[in-house]
């Protein structure tokens, strides 16, 4: 979907935000880049990756390239607090986390210490915490990144080069409408918030029905 409108819509914008901007063709470029990093670094379909990130171009891009290898994209509020993310994080069985340092007042390198026991003594992509057994590494948007993180364009995008030639085609051309696109936390206003998962198909029918 994402190369179907990059080829007919191309330079129209597809995303707005302030004064940044991504146009259809850059969500194809950047997602499909993203996508060959998230291959290389071991990441592909079934794997959970959580976003916990504001709104911008970046947290776009990041859910193209999750969903364009079937991976399924765990997304965090952010405005979670330590127990609901180290709750969450587990019941969703996160194998990766994409997040920023910092927004709005809100620290997530001091809230995911809080929220990972053994979390902040790891090093990048080797993280072997007992309480988030399925957690494997951390990347961060931006200059603040622990020593428990790796950054997402060093640890992830950079590392697109490395994957050989057509794997990319091959890992899109094995997701299925039925396979687990994204799972979504319910507001958690009567009881601890339960996951909600998509599908790919149901991702797709959603907006086209709109």
């Amino acid at each position: 979907m994402v190369r179907h409108a990059a080829t007919t819509w191309g330079g129209r914008e597809f995303v707005v935000l302030g004064r940044q901007r991504l146009t259809y063709s850059d969500a194809e470029e950047r997602s499909a880049r993203f996508a060959r990093g998230l291959l290389a670094v071991g990441m592909g379909k079934g794997t959970r990756i959580g976003l916990l990130a504001p709104n911008s171009p970046d947290w776009v891009v990041a859910w193209l390239a999750i969903t364009r290898i079937g991976a399924v994209a765990v997304l965090f509020s952010t405005y979670a607090k330590a127990r609901e993310l180290g709750r969450d994080l587990r019941l969703a069985d996160v194998a990766c986390l994409l997040t920023v340092g910092d927004h709005l007042g809100n620290d997530y390198v001091e809230r995911l210490e809080e929220a990972i026991q053994g979390l902040e003594g790891s090093t990048p992509g080797g993280i072997e915490c007992p309480s988030h057994p399925s957690l494997r590494s951390v990347h961060v948007w931006g200059d603040r990144v622990p020593g428990w993180a790796a950054p997402v364009g060093a640890g992830i995008v950079d590392r697109a080069g490395g994957l050989p030639d057509g794997a990319l085609t091959a890992a899109e051309a094995d997701v299925d409408p039925a396979d687990p696109a994204v799972v979504i936390f319910t507001s958690g206003s009567t009881s601890d918030p339960k996951a909600v998962v998509h599908t790919q198909g149901t991702v797709v029918r959603h907006p086209h029905n709109l």
